[in-house]
C-alpha cells in the first residue's frame, strides 16, 4: 500500500537533492515517474559541474534510478544502479595561461590547503531524513549508455575532440567529500566502450577497454582502436583533470599500414609494419602533443610513392622504387602535429 502511494515528484526531488549535495554536480529535471518494480525515471535532465580546468555540462534523455523494493516499503532509499541514457556532454577547458612578460609579476594566488583524502561512501554520511526517506544511499553501479562528448577550449582556440557512442559501466562507486573540487571527488572502476573519436580531420573507431577514476585522474587501458592507417592497442591513456588545461599521457602500439600512409602506388610495397608510440599533451588540440616512438618494417619492396617519385623525376632515373629491402627499424619524434624520422639505415638487396 505504501509502495503505490509513493509520490514520484517527492522522491525525484529527494534524489536530485542528494545527488547535488553529495555528487558534486548540479542535476535538474523536468518530469518524474515511478515504475514500482523498476525504479524512478527522470526525463529531460541536465547535469553540470565545475573542475579546476573548466566546466562540464550534459543534457540527458533519461535517467533511471533503480532501487531495492523492500527498503522502499520502510521509507528507506537504497539505490543499486543509476542508468544515464544518451547524455550529450560538453567539456570546456580554459585556455592555458599566457607566460608573464619579463619584468612583470604574475598576480598572486591564494594557496588552498587540500584536506586529507577520505573514502567515505554516500551511505556513510549521516544526514537528517528529508521528504519521509532515510538518507541511506548505496550506489553499486553507474551505467552511461550511448553518450556523446565534445571537448574544446573556451573561446574556440585550439582543436576540438568529439567522442560518439561512449558507454561506461562503473562499479565501486563513491565520492570523496574532501576533494578540492566536487567533480574531482568521483571514484569508480569498470569498463569503457567507444564507437568513434573525431579529432580534427581524423576519424578513429574504438572498441572496449578498462577504466579507473580516482579523484580527478582517469586511467584507461587495454582499449583497441582503428585509425585510417593502423590497428592499435592503447596500453595506457592517463587523463589528469586536475591540471589547467587537462593533461594526458598515451602509450599505444600495433599494426601500421605504411603503404596507405605514404600513398604507395604500383606493384610491390612495404612489408608488414608495427609501430609503438608514447605521447604527452594538454587540452583537446591533437597538434599540441609531443613524444615519439619506433617503427619496424618487415622485408618488402620499396613502392612508388609521391616523395620518391619526385626525387626520381628530378634525377631522371629510378633509384630505389621497385627494389627489395631488408627488415628496417626506425625511430621518430612528434611535435606540433609533425612526425620527424630520425636517421635510419635502409639496406637494399
Amino acid at each position: 500500500f505504501i509502495l503505490w502511494r509513493l509520490d514520484p515528484e517527492e522522491l525525484g526531488q529527494e534524489v536530485i537533492r542528494r545527488v547535488n549535495d553529495k555528487g558534486g554536480v548540479q542535476l535538474e529535471a523536468e518530469t518524474f515517474s515511478i515504475k514500482p518494480l523498476q525504479g524512478l525515471f527522470i526525463d529531460q535532465a541536465s547535469i553540470s559541474g565545475e573542475t579546476p580546468s573548466g566546466s562540464v555540462r550534459a543534457d540527458v534523455a533519461e535517467v533511471i534510478i533503480e532501487y531495492e523494493l523492500m527498503p522502499i516499503l520502510q521509507k528507506e532509499l537504497v539505490i543499486n544502479r543509476i542508468i544515464i541514457d544518451q547524455p550529450q556532454a560538453e567539456l570546456i577547458s580554459r585556455p592555458a595561461a599566457k607566460p608573464v612578460p619579463e619584468g612583470e609579476s604574475a598576480e598572486s594566488e591564494v594557496a588552498v590547503e587540500e584536506p586529507a583524502e577520505t573514502e567515505a561512501t554516500l551511505a556513510e554520511q549521516p544526514e537528517e531524513a528529508v521528504g519521509g526517506f532515510k538518507p541511506t544511499v548505496v550506489i553499486e553501479e553507474v551505467r552511461i549508455e550511448n553518450a556523446s562528448l565534445t571537448a574544446k577550449t573556451e573561446g574556440g582556440d585550439g582543436g576540438e575532440l568529439a567522442i560518439k557512442g561512449l558507454g561506461l559501466e562503473l562499479h565501486d562507486f563513491y565520492v570523496d567529500s574532501a576533494a578540492v573540487a566536487p567533480l574531482l571527488g568521483l571514484n569508480a572502476r569498470g569498463g569503457i566502450r567507444i564507437e568513434e573519436i573525431q579529432a580534427d580531420d581524423t576519424t578513429i573507431h574504438g572498441g572496449r577497454g578498462d577504466i579507473g577514476i580516482h579523484n580527478g585522474q582517469i586511467a584507461i587501458s587495454d582499449l583497441s582502436v582503428e585509425t585510417p592507417n593502423a590497428s592499435l592497442n592503447v596500453a595506457a591513456l592517463d587523463l589528469d583533470m586536475r591540471q589547467d588545461p587537462p593533461s594526458y599521457h598515451l602509450e599505444a602500439g600495433g599494426a601500421f599500414d605504411l603503404n596507405a600512409f605514404v600513398e604507395a602506388e604500383g606493384p610491390g610495397g612495404f612489408g608488414p609494419a608495427a609501430v609503438s608510440l608514447v605521447l604527452d599533451g594538454t587540452g583537446p588540440d591533437p597538434d599540441g602533443a609531443t613524444g615519439g616512438g619506433s617503427l619496424r618494417m618487415e622485408a618488402g619492396t620499396v613502392p612508388a610513392f609521391p616523395a620518391v617519385a619526385k626525387i626520381e623525376k628530378l634525377l631522371g632515373k629510378s633509384l630505389i622504387s621497385g627494389t627489395p629491402y631488408q627488415v628496417t627499424d626506425m625511430d621518430f619524434s612528434l611535435a606540433n602535429g609533425i612526425a620527424t624520422l630520425e636517421p635510419f639505415r635502409l639496406v637494399l638487396e
